[in-house]
């Protein structure tokens, strides 16, 4: 957990945990938020356990982030546009901050913007889509509720009822595992998110 200095605590604590998962850790955090752990800890059954690789998936994270927010820059703009406002994006503070820390922001950023894309696709299985990344970006960041209520709220106010059904159908989907796993351990299924609050 303290092999590299200049980690930050939280970094320490999601890389002992995401050990835990496949092997013995000297110190876990279980009410974290859960998605990067897992992430980390599955992309270490191939590589081994790594700091390097540990960051290097983060900043996959923050590359794949920039792409979703061009393309979706490149269908509301101008290519030219579409181009500079993704490259101011990509030197704004949060992403040259965050963009290599075992932070769990880029990847909850990720798993946002890429449910807002589909959303922008506007046919029913990219709906359905759109709800497992946005469940996705909840369980990175617990916070990120706030978008999928916010796009169920839009569905509701426009009526726009099958594209709700859909969307709530990918959420539960990619919630499932996370609320058995809560109750099969800890007999509630939404124990670190009561943690958390």
């Amino acid at each position: 957990n303290y092999v590299d200095p200049i980690l930050m605590w939280d970094e320490n604590v999601y890389l002992g945990n995401a050990r835990s998962h496949i092997a013995q850790s000297n110190f876990t955090e279980d009410f974290r938020f859960p998605l990067v752990e897992y992430v980390i800890a599955f992309f270490w059954l191939f590589t081994g356990e790594s700091i390097f690789a540990a960051k290097l998936i983060m900043i996959f994270f923050t590359l794949a982030t920039i792409y979703v927010f061009y393309l979706i820059a490149k269908e509301n703009f101008e290519h030219k546009h579409a181009i500079l406002i993704t490259a101011l994006f990509s030197i704004s503070p949060l992403i040259i901050e965050w963009g290599s820390k075992v932070y769990t922001e880029i990847p909850a950023l990720f798993f946002l913007v890429l449910s807002f894309y589909c959303i922008l696709k506007q046919k029913n299985h990219f709906i359905i889509i759109a709800g497992i990344f946005s469940s996705l970006s909840f369980l990175a960041k617990f916070p990120n509720a706030l978008f999928g209520i916010a796009v169920a709220a839009f569905f509701i106010f426009f009526k726009e009822y099958r594209k709700l059904i859909y969307f709530v159908i990918g959420s539960i989907i990619a919630l499932l595992p996370w609320l058995i796993y809560n109750f099969i351990t800890y007999k509630n299924p939404v124990w670190d998110l009561m943690s958390q609050m």
